[in-house]
């Protein structure tokens, strides 16, 4: 018995070594721009665009745009804004509740001070991570490019948002 407990607390100490340690899925990248999401009179999140050379080019890997939030949101919540910039964007509808279908299987709720980082190799494959480890990927060629264009796309609900990110403000 003593065996199993001295067994189980030194896993407990290397799992804390290794969350202590995680390293940045940007840690590769440098960072273009950062802005702020607000609604109404509150802070939603910080959101950070990183690429290869700290400059912005559409549809160009790597890439990853980092957000770290203020507030507690359940997924659900973080699904419906999804898909109501995917309508604002005039993404097709099958397309969207296909790809919620999987952000649903990834995303976690989250709270104030988690970050989810959502990395686009230059091979164009895609990687989730939540608090700095790896949740899920979507393995659709179109999938990148659409989830980034909601704050990317020079159509965005929040071109100031936008300027901010891609370092042109």
């Amino acid at each position: 018995m003593k065996h199993k407990l001295l067994g189980v607390l030194g896993l407990l100490f290397l799992l804390s070594i290794n969350a202590a340690f995680a390293v940045s899925p940007v840690s590769d990248l440098k960072k273009v721009g950062s802005g702020q999401m607000e609604w109404l009179f509150f802070s939603l999140y910080d959101a950070s665009l990183y690429s290869e050379t700290g400059t912005y080019q559409s549809d160009r890997f790597p890439i990853a745009l980092q957000i770290k939030y203020h507030k507690q949101i359940d997924k659900k919540h973080l699904l419906e804004a999804t898909q109501e910039q995917w309508q604002h964007l005039g993404i097709d509808n099958k397309q969207q509740n296909d790809w919620l279908m999987l952000l649903n299987q990834i995303w976690p709720d989250v709270n104030s001070g988690d970050e989810l980082t959502f990395v686009v190799q230059a091979d164009a494959s895609n990687m989730f991570y939540f608090n700095n480890k790896p949740i899920g990927k979507v393995q659709d060629g179109e999938f990148s490019t659409a989830f980034l264009a909601i704050w990317l796309s020079e159509h965005t609900s929040r071109p100031e948002l936008r300027q901010q990110l891609i370092g042109a403000l």
